[in-house]
């Protein structure tokens, strides 16, 4: 009985996990209109506020690059002690194994749908956890620097200010629900199907 309370929260925890900035853009729209809050009469600390939380978002992912790194290292040097013990294993048998493995074969792997190209279509590609995790880290850094722009673009040309707030509250929900965080910044066990 003491275990199904955590899976309990657990899965109330995935249930929100994408919902959580949808609900506070919505969360923002609906208070600006109901407490008529005009958002032109703050427009330098809007501008200050989104610029603090990109720079914050940016710092973040910035801060899981090296942590995505070392892991890598630590990955690979475990591959490779996993390769001299089967080797070892192997060079006592009497059958001589033709086998040529590398350390890459004994790290996990996983099957992502992945362009080669920009403007490509995607082919399912193998790579590590790590080279994983590093192509979503890029990924998001590239996101996030077309949202931003497309956010400043409509600020400034159209003069609309509800983008500001929007984003503001959306991106401190998305980087408190990335997986990328709660892996190795909030140290949380990584979930998923291993390749």
């Amino acid at each position: 009985m003491a275990d199904s309370k955590p899976a309990a929260e657990k899965e109330k925890g995935r249930f929100l996990r994408g919902k959580l900035s949808q609900l506070g853009t919505v969360a923002v729209l609906i208070l600006t209109n109901v407490l008529k809050i005009d958002l032109g009469e703050h427009i330098q600390a809007l501008r200050f506020c989104f610029a603090m939380t990109i720079l914050f978002v940016v710092m973040v992912y910035e801060n899981i690059r090296p942590r995505i790194k070392r892991k890598a290292l630590r990955d690979k040097r475990e591959a490779e002690e996993a390769l001299e013990g089967w080797k070892k294993a192997t060079s006592r048998s009497r059958k001589k194994s033709v086998v040529k493995k590398t350390h890459e074969e004994f790290q996990p792997h996983v099957i992502a749908m992945k362009s080669p190209e920009w403007g490509e279509d995607e082919v399912e590609t193998k790579m590590t956890y790590t080279e994983y995790d590093a192509w979503m880290l890029n990924s998001k850094l590239q996101n996030l620097a077309l949202q931003v722009a497309i956010t400043v673009g409509m600020h400034y040309k159209l003069h609309y200010t509800t983008p500001l707030a929007l984003q503001v509250v959306s991106q401190l929900l998305a980087i408190y629900q990335d997986h990328l965080v709660e892996i190795y910044i909030k140290h949380t066990e990584a979930e998923g199907e291993s390749g």
